[in-house]
């Protein structure tokens, strides 16, 4: 999911409930309700990665859709979908955020085999282009969300243990000194205000709030759960 101006916007998934579904459809949540227009989209996918492009336009990349992983990218303008330039290789379980008037990518897994990435590449509307520079170790399943004039990534799956390291980008990757949140992978990080939130993944129900120098345990009164694999974003 991710947010058109005032406007939430989900796209695709799918369910394993009575059997492997996958949904190529477009739905967008404002002024309290849901509602689904009728309109011609990136086809059937799940694992992909969503962000917005500049308050008024919202990028997909990537995703699965249960036979080939794929390597399109989509932009949506709150009207219709628009195939996007060729750009990062195939991909599912990668992480996007908005990044000042662009996008910013990172890693995924290149396959069903969990052959993690560590490639960045930033998307300004017109073309991607690679991020060189030394950054986060390949992985997938990361949490990510921009924050101020940049981004964060925390966690993942890539090879041995979930990572716990975390990373800001304002054009390069930082590793951050900040001691935080166990390693987990599938956890939602969403902006509010001047920090990031992040809840969950793996087999956690925590909440954690970084400002970009430090991670601050928030206490939880009456939260949904451990959980995993779930999505999470602000409502101006």
């Amino acid at each position: 999911m991710a947010t058109l101006g005032s406007t939430l916007v989900m796209y695709g998934g799918f369910s394993d409930s009575g059997g492997e579904t996958f949904f190529a459809d477009t739905w967008v949540f404002a002024s309290g309700s849901w509602s689904e227009p009728t309109v011609f989209g990136p086809g059937e996918r799940a694992g992909h990665c969503m962000a917005s492009l500049g308050g008024t336009k919202v990028v997909l990349f990537g995703g699965w859709n249960g036979n080939v992983v794929l390597s399109t990218t989509w932009v949506f303008d709150g009207t219709q979908w628009t195939l996007g330039p060729t750009g990062p290789g195939m991909r599912y379980g990668c992480a996007m955020a908005s990044f000042g008037d662009k996008v910013v990518l990172f890693g995924g897994q290149s396959d069903t085999q969990g052959t993690a990435l560590g490639d960045t590449w930033i998307f300004d509307g017109t073309s991607w282009q690679p991020v060189t520079g030394t950054g986060p170790a390949a992985r997938s399943s990361a949490a990510m969300a921009a924050l101020g004039n940049g981004a964060v990534l925390f966690g993942g799956t890539g090879t041995g243990a979930p990572p716990s390291d975390t990373w800001t980008f304002d054009g390069a990757w930082h590793l951050s000194t900040a001691t935080g949140p166990v390693g987990r992978i599938e956890a939602s990080m969403a902006t509010q205000g001047n920090v990031v939130l992040l809840y969950g993944g793996g087999g956690y129900g925590d909440m954690w709030s970084f400002d970009g120098s430090s991670w601050t345990l928030v206490a939880n009164t009456n939260p949904p759960g451990a959980r995993a694999s779930f999505a999470m974003a602000t409502l101006p």
